[in-house]
């Protein structure tokens, strides 16, 4: 009964036009937001000289866009020198001031802030604060910063979550190379890529599986499994487990098809220029990083269609959960982080500062997750009520 219930539910998400916008959307992202490389060349770091190389052989109107763009794919640095740190938030809250106009990231969406003259005028004396001709110590620094960011409503890059995106250098053409073979070496390639991939798919899987997984239980009442639902012949909890397993799976399965497309892209590659790749990097990392999410958002939307008995509430909880977690995009990784941001190609050695931290989220996250969908069982259960007596969700 198990079995047959676990096939009658993976083949409706199969038969589903809700299902097939999840997977469009997975697509989407994938082709627009993962970086498909042609070649090694796309993949190994340039010098200066190799960039200056392409630009002038582009026609002149495309050179300046061009060598922006080749610059700013190389890889980047946390600066560690506080007179750079200065020099580089100063510069980013005098353009603010002179567009009076500052960038604020609200529940994961970035919100243009209309400067008023009293905020112009605490990032003006802020910038005379940190100014480079100053001495200052790291501490006085991030008062200052968080000070202003507290004045713009909170968000902004001047705060402990943005403030790393804009206190960061251009590596140096050493510093990249060395950083490429390090990959090579230590994560054969394709895990350094699919962590990287990990972090742009979690962003999917961390929300938009929500919009099926409320409406799992809702449905049976118009579904025509009553006669299943009802029977002696399978418990509640081997009911919600069918359920709660076959969603997951087909939640899944765009990811690795995709997953699948990249490897055969890196596979393409590695052949062709002798590397070693790891042919499960993108495969693992699904595992590791984006299934717990997958697992937390399924049984999220369950327990709260049973217990709530609205699939609304269940979407306005994973937007805010979605939303709190998206804004970190390395480092961030405490337990109410649903989803793992890890927005870099980094080597293993950089990697291993934050793996404790992000192992130990997936873990509480996979508990969790099992012990959502065992509570969802006994409520379930206890409102099932006597043989052939409805139960009513809505």
């Amino acid at each position: 009964m198990f079995w047959q219930l676990f096939c009658k539910e993976l083949k409706f998400h199969f038969k589903s036009i809700t299902y097939y916008i999840f997977v469009v959307i997975v697509a989407l992202f994938y082709f627009s937001q993962v970086t498909l490389p042609k070649g090694i060349d796309e993949i190994k770091p340039m010098s200066k000289e190799e960039i200056e190389k392409i630009v002038s052989k582009l026609p002149e109107e495309q050179r300046v866009l061009a060598k922006a763009r080749l610059e700013n794919s190389s890889p980047k640095r946390p600066m560690t020198d506080i007179k750079m740190k200065q020099k580089a938030m100063c510069g980013h809250m005098d353009m603010e001031i002179r567009d009076k106009i500052a960038s604020t990231y609200k529940v994961g969406f970035l919100k243009k802030v209309k400067l008023s003259d009293a905020q112009i005028n605490i990032m003006k004396e802020a910038m005379d604060k940190i100014s480079p001709k100053k001495e200052i110590s790291e501490e006085e620094f991030v008062k200052v910063l968080n000070e202003v960011d507290k004045a713009l409503g909170g968000g902004s890059y001047y705060g402990d979550k943005m403030r790393e995106s804009i206190l960061r250098r251009k590596a140096t053409d050493e510093e990249a190379l060395q950083q490429y073979n390090a990959i090579l070496k230590e994560d054969k390639l394709t895990n350094a890529e699919a962590r990287e991939f990990a972090d742009y798919m979690g962003i999917t899987a961390g929300l938009f599986p929500i919009f099926i997984t409320a409406f799992i239980l809702i449905r049976d009442m118009k579904s025509g499994a009553q006669e299943i639902i009802f029977s002696k012949k399978v418990s509640s909890f081997k009911y919600i487990l069918a359920k709660y397993l076959a969603a997951l799976v087909a939640l899944i399965v765009p990811y690795l098809i995709v997953a699948t497309h990249l490897t055969l892209i890196y596979s393409k590659i590695a052949v062709g220029n002798n590397i070693t790749i790891d042919y499960f990097a993108f495969y693992k990392y699904i595992l590791m990083w984006i299934v717990p999410t997958l697992m937390f958002v399924t049984a999220l939307g369950m327990i709260f269609a049973v217990f709530f008995r609205k699939p609304i509430v269940a979407i306005i909880v994973q937007f805010m959960l979605w939303a709190i977690s998206i804004t970190d995009l390395i480092g961030g990784y405490s337990l109410y982080t649903i989803l793992i941001r890890y927005n870099a190609v980094t080597s293993n050695t950089e990697y291993m500062k934050w793996a404790d931290s992000i192992n130990i989220n997936r873990m509480f996250y996979l508990i969790l997750s099992i012990a959502m969908m065992s509570l969802t069982a006994f409520i379930y259960n206890r409102r099932r009520g006597a043989l052939g007596e409805k139960l009513s969700l809505l």
